[in-house]
């Protein structure tokens, strides 16, 4: 598969970044060492999977394995502790924070996997506030039954979400793609900026 997408990966960039997902608990990035060795010396992108147990070490050996983004991620919370002054953060969380590496939150799809136990305990929102790159993302939309707009909606009205920081959020998510720089900020700027634009005045 990493020959695959090398070779669709030419001059018109069909393939833009290379994914592992599935199961994780059993089977690490670290078993794929050689086809993400392949496709990082080829400066294709890399976003990995790590959701399940063991959540750090997985979170851990995907930074290793040299991912730009997480997939889920959701399990950091087992390096980071919720204070009365905001959060605590452990070695894997601090760094993961401090070079800004984007997770893929998919809040529904965590409870229904069992990464968290309710929806209103989902760290989005609060490791949004706290500064870490998160972004919304659904995962399996038709398993989950879920859009985008509706994780936005319940993510609004169990943690009074604002307007301006479901915009933060998108802008993250935009900002993490692995597509050409220029179209996302074309999408960003004419696009998703505008739309916000008109929401706040509505």
């Amino acid at each position: 598969m990493a020959d695959l997408a090398l070779r669709w990966n030419g001059r018109d960039r069909r393939v833009v970044a290379f994914d592992l997902a599935g199961p994780e608990t059993g089977f690490p990035p670290t078993d794929h060492a050689a086809a993400l060795d392949l496709v990082r010396r080829h400066h294709l992108a890399v976003t990995l999977h790590a959701s399940e147990p063991p959540g750090l070490e997985l979170i851990s050996q995907s930074l290793a394995c040299g991912a730009n983004r997480i997939g889920h991620g959701v399990r950091l919370y087992d390096d980071i502790t919720v204070t009365g002054d905001g959060l605590n953060l452990g070695p894997l969380a601090r760094y993961i924070k401090d070079l800004q590496v984007h997770l893929e939150m998919a809040p529904s799809c965590h409870v229904h996997v069992g990464a968290v136990e309710t929806f209103d305990d989902h760290p989005l929102l609060i490791w949004h506030r706290a500064g870490l790159n998160v972004g919304v993302n659904t995962d399996n939309r038709l398993m989950s039954g879920v859009s985008v707009s509706s994780e936005f909606e319940r993510l609004a009205v169990n943690f009074d979400m604002t307007l301006g920081e479901m915009q933060s959020l998108t802008r993250a998510a935009i900002n993490a793609g692995f597509g050409d720089f220029d179209e996302r900020q074309e999408i960003l700027f004419r696009l998703i900026e505008p739309g916000f634009d008109t929401a706040a005045t509505a």
